[in-house]
């Protein structure tokens, strides 16, 4: 093995371990393996590979048997690196699923970027269940329903207008739909594997994704189980 590639090989690995926490953060908390099918899962993945490559394949490419020359191309490409690696972290960041409310008869996954508010811990955090009903004050709601035609600010944009899922299971119960329609928009062979994947499931509502609509199983009482990859209509 050339001396290029050693030092290429050596800078990968600084890469890695640069990357550790920021790639753990991505696949363990921030967009867990459920949720890649409805969230962009695979501009994560473009994103965390440019931020882990960036440095070594540029290692290879300026790599010189002069040291004083090879330090100061070193210290431009991890400058290079940490700006990228900032960069792709903040849009991560913004992209991911943080919350799956419940609005009205659907969920719908939410991203901090297309928020209006936020709330003030937020950051570090995977996805959350979450209720975004409106208010009960015939006049509030006016005004809510007003503001989302109006403004385009959907209620479920608001971090206020969040409340725990558990305040929201009667509804959800109420709105949830029965087993036998998912055959509607699926093959039999795909609900039977997700239904045995599920067996608490006894209903299900529509799921409004980011790159693609999905279905999220219900039990009895209404509490969410887990999304899965069906069709919720035609």
């Amino acid at each position: 093995m050339t001396a290029r590639w050693k030092f290429a090989l050596a800078t990968l690995a600084l890469s890695l371990l640069l990357c550790a926490l920021p790639v753990w953060l991505l696949f363990e908390r921030w967009y867990p393996a459920a949720w890649r099918p409805f969230d962009g899962g695979w501009q994560m993945m473009v994103l965390a590979g440019v931020a882990v490559l960036i440095a070594p394949v540029l290692a290879a490419l300026v790599f010189k048997a002069n040291r004083r020359a090879l330090v100061l191309d070193m210290v431009v490409i991890s400058v290079l690196q940490l700006v990228t690696l900032g960069f792709a972290v903040h849009a991560l960041h913004q992209g991911r699923p943080a919350w799956i409310a419940f609005v009205k008869d659907d969920f719908r996954v939410l991203r901090p970027v297309r928020m209006r508010t936020l709330p003030a811990t937020h950051w570090h955090s995977g996805p959350r269940w979450v209720g975004a009903p409106y208010a009960l004050d015939p006049a509030v709601r006016a005004q809510q329903i007003t503001r989302e035609l109006a403004d385009n600010t959907p209620v479920e944009s608001l971090a206020e207008s969040h409340v725990p899922i558990e305040q929201v299971l009667p509804a959800i119960h109420a709105a949830a739909r029965p087993l036998p329609r998912l055959h509607e928009f699926n093959s039999a062979d795909q609900v039977a594997a997700m239904l045995a994947a599920h067996p608490q499931a006894a209903g299900w509502l529509p799921l409004k994704g980011v790159e693609r609509d999905g279905v999220v199983l219900v039990d009895a009482q209404g509490r969410p189980l887990q999304a899965v990859s069906l069709a919720p209509w035609p």
